[in-house]
């Protein structure tokens, strides 16, 4: 697995993307019950993420919410969240923030989350 961690972050530099995605898709394949495929879920939404494919991106880490490892959940309904930011659906971006906080209120990221949060509302009031 080290060796596809390396071998990932030199494609994703290079920003060849298309390899990175097989990569992780291999993984995912080859270790479907394993914490590494639930990591290579987010990675491939966050390879779409970059591409602005968000349909993709939320595609992926909705896979990693919904099967039964848990590992990356919290990074994966955070940048579900920022995702729903990017592509200007703010009400579902706060659903998501707030759940966020919600399931994960110790996490580093949750403050992050709250600033979110009242950012997104400032912005649905004006």
């Amino acid at each position: 697995m080290i060796k596809y961690g390396f071998q990932l972050n030199f494609l994703r530099k290079k920003k060849d993307y298309n390899s990175a995605l097989k990569y992780y898709i291999n993984v995912v394949d080859f270790f479907p019950k394993e914490k590494e495929a639930d990591a290579a879920l987010v990675r491939m939404a966050e390879v779409y993420e970059e591409n602005r494919d968000y349909k993709n991106a939320l595609l992926y880490l909705d896979k990693a919410l919904n099967n039964s490892i848990t590992n990356a959940d919290e990074i994966a309904l955070f940048n579900k969240a920022r995702i729903y930011y990017a592509a200007n659906s703010f009400r579902e971006a706060l659903g998501y923030f707030r759940e966020f906080l919600s399931r994960f209120p110790a996490s580093i990221l949750s403050k992050q989350a709250a600033e979110w949060v009242d950012i997104i509302a400032k912005e649905m009031k004006n």
